[in-house]
């Protein structure tokens, strides 16, 4: 799971959409946990020349109120990232 705060969203221009049935809770450390308050896609680039080598990835994330982090990318996106842009 991948996720950014809901002010990330809107810097990046994201669509936050409700969040899923039952929701999802985050525990960043501070001994309380936090409900997701909606879920965005966003296309993360390997590159900024559109080479053929690093296509976009569609990375769906879990938005939160706040954070202490920034985005969070997971494993995942790791592997997503390893399986489709071999070499980088």
């Amino acid at each position: 799971m991948q996720d950014l705060t809901r002010g990330e969203a809107r810097q990046l221009g994201l669509e936050v959409q409700p969040p899923h049935e039952g929701g999802v809770e985050f525990d960043f450390g501070r001994g309380r946990a936090e409900r997701s308050v909606g879920r965005a896609e966003l296309l993360w680039s390997g590159s900024l020349v559109d080479d053929g080598r690093c296509p976009p990835l569609t990375v769906e994330c879990e938005v939160c109120e706040n954070a202490t982090v920034g985005l969070v990318l997971g494993r995942p996106f790791e592997k997503e990232r390893k399986r489709r842009w071999i070499g980088y």
